[in-house]
């Protein structure tokens, strides 16, 4: 996927695309860091179109303990604040025992955003997947999409993880993903023949309503790791090293391919 003729330019529409999805929200941000908020928001969309039993506090608490997402404390914190935020609400069910939650709106459009940022790059490289662009709000379609990528989730399949190790710890950290993103799209080539951003620790700290300090601290942790090097001056540019542009662009790889094989079976399934 990689080696294909336009994949870097459908990587930085993707990067850039979700990077202006992001959505800060401060209470959440309390408990859990970005990708645990959006693994369990799946597993909620998850539970209440395919998972058979319906989605419940105790149903969602299995899940995390199961895919060590996090404790079961804070998965009912969680839940928790998604309630109180818009993100999921009660619904009657016959069964007083049993306190059956929804997503909301807010939720499912935030996450079909995302899948839509996916297959809208993914069709610069595959013209297929605007079908299933156009597909998305057919139940049929939207029930095998979430069905077929949540069993490579429960697989082991992980974007992050042994498949993509240069972003390992810097995905644990707040806004850390499109930290990187940001600095993946901006890239340049620099007067050295190195690769650079021009983004400012102030520029990235507003667009993703963090501070400057926790800004500083996530890039001083990434050049640690090889991704980068900053600066000494404020408005010198950050020099992208190859891991990022590696790591980052085997990650939105991954997201390609997984996607381009669970929407196609998804177009079958709505056909049938």
């Amino acid at each position: 996927m990689r080696a294909e003729p336009g994949f870097d330019e459908a990587a930085r529409i993707c990067a850039a695309n979700v990077i202006g999805l992001y959505r800060d929200s401060g209470l959440l941000n309390l408990v859990i860091n970005d990708q645990g908020r959006v693994v369990i928001g799946w597993f909620a969309i998850y539970l209440n179109l395919s998972g058979g039993e319906g989605l419940t506090l105790s149903r969602i608490i299995a899940l995390c303990k199961r895919h060590r997402v996090c404790s079961a404390g804070r998965a009912a914190a969680i839940v928790g604040l998604m309630r109180a935020t818009g993100y999921l609400a009660p619904v009657p069910s016959g069964d007083r025992r049993e306190r059956r939650l929804a997503p909301t709106e807010r939720l499912m459009n935030g996450q079909w955003e995302r899948w839509r940022c996916v297959l809208a790059a993914l069709a610069h490289l595959r013209p297929a997947a605007r079908r299933s662009l156009a597909a998305m709000g057919d139940p049929a379609f939207d029930r095998s999409l979430v069905s077929d990528l949540f069993d490579h989730y429960l697989a082991g399949f992980r974007l992050i993880g042994a498949n993509v190790t240069e972003l390992s710890l810097i995905g644990q950290r707040k806004a850390g993903i499109v930290i990187l993103f940001s600095l993946f799209a901006a890239r340049r080539p620099g007067e050295r023949g190195e690769q650079v951003a021009d983004l400012s620790v102030s520029e990235l700290a507003r667009r993703f309503h963090v501070s400057r300090a926790h800004v500083i601290s996530v890039l001083r942790d990434a050049q640690e790791q090889g991704l980068l090097h900053r600066g000494r001056m404020e408005g010198d540019p950050v020099v992208v090293l190859p891991p990022l542009v590696e790591g980052v662009g085997k990650f939105l790889a991954s997201s390609f391919l997984l996607m381009d094989h669970c929407s196609r079976r998804a177009l079958d399934a709505a056909t049938r």
